[in-house]
């Protein structure tokens, strides 16, 4: 164990072995620090946090919170802070971290990333929320995830192997799947579904209670308004379908076979300009099954706010 001798570590604190602490950090009575951890210098650990072995915490960062902040009507509320941070993760310099938190193995958080801090919505409350973020993601600068809303879902959740890139910002509520690539600047407003393998452009700006499927591509600039179906290119100030992610597809492991179903799939459901009942019955009259067609359908029937089209 090296602990700076300007450190300051309560007593009460579990400190793990081979365990570096930096000068002038803080480490909290509540706080667990598993085995061959770094905590850098200036870095302060507060409330009801564990830290698994084999973290690094850059200089500066501030993790656990005293649980205030301001509420509805602007009253001060309290939240009992929980914060779980699993093993072989990397957090930069200047990250914060507070709320209800749980982040699993392997991930890497760029330089003054804010994960866990309120909804921004006037009407939260206090109410245990939370903010879940799985394995292998790939989270850079300045990035901004917050917790759920007590008026939502409660819970805003990031999946596995996903990079979201400088600048972006993830809403409360939201649910971002797996292997997606959330470009710089990309707005999730509040309770946003993404799926799987789905890849932003710079700057686009998705509406609340939207959902985009997987394996959709949104352009650079694109507004969202409407839910995004599976496969599609989608841009534009406001954003209309202007066709198929083949390249995206084909990347993902599609077959021709596969590739010719999406086809299929869109000339029946936005060249042929028929209502979506009747093009949903076609689909299932004239497309064999397969999980290719039920992702596409079963997107279709969650949808809420309509899907977007190609005018």
């Amino acid at each position: 164990m090296d602990i700076h001798e300007t450190a300051i570590v309560n007593e009460n604190a579990s400190i793990g072995k081979n365990v570096k602490i930096g000068a002038y950090s803080i480490i909290g009575s509540d706080v667990v620090l598993g085995d061959n951890c770094i905590i850098e210098n200036n870095v302060n650990l507060k409330g009801k946090t564990e830290i698994s072995e084999n973290v690094f915490i850059g200089a500066y960062s501030n993790i656990g919170s005293d649980g205030h902040f301001m509420g509805k009507d602007n009253e001060i509320v309290k939240l009992k802070s929980d914060v779980i941070i699993n093993k072989n993760n990397h957090l930069e310099n200047g990250v914060t971290i507070k709320g209800n938190i749980i982040i699993d193995e392997n991930n890497y958080f760029g330089s003054y990333t804010t994960l866990g801090h309120p909804a921004q919505d006037k009407g939260n409350s206090e109410k245990k929320v939370y903010l879940t973020i799985g394995k292998n993601n790939d989270i850079r600068e300045y990035v901004s995830i917050n917790t759920g809303s007590t008026g939502g879902i409660g819970k805003t959740t990031i999946g596995d192997n996903n990079m979201l890139m400088s600048y972006a910002h993830v809403g409360h509520d939201c649910r971002v799947g797996n292997n997606c690539i959330i470009a710089n600047n990309t707005t999730l407003a509040g309770h946003v579904e993404i799926g799987s393998f789905v890849v932003t452009g710079g700057f686009a700006g998705i509406h609340q209670f939207c959902k985009v499927g997987d394996f959709a591509m949104i352009g650079g600039m694109t507004g969202i308004a409407q839910d995004v179906a599976p496969y599609l290119l989608v841009t534009g100030a406001r954003g209309k379908v202007y066709g198929i992610n083949i390249i995206g597809l084909s990347r993902n492991g599609f077959s021709e076979d596969d590739i010719k179903v999406v086809k299929d799939i869109y000339k029946i459901f936005f060249i042929d300009m028929i209502p979506t009942n009747k093009a949903i019955q076609k689909l299932k009259d004239e497309i064999p099954e397969g999980p290719v067609l039920d992702r596409f359908i079963n997107f279709v029937g969650s949808s809420n706010r309509g899907i977007l089209k190609t005018s």
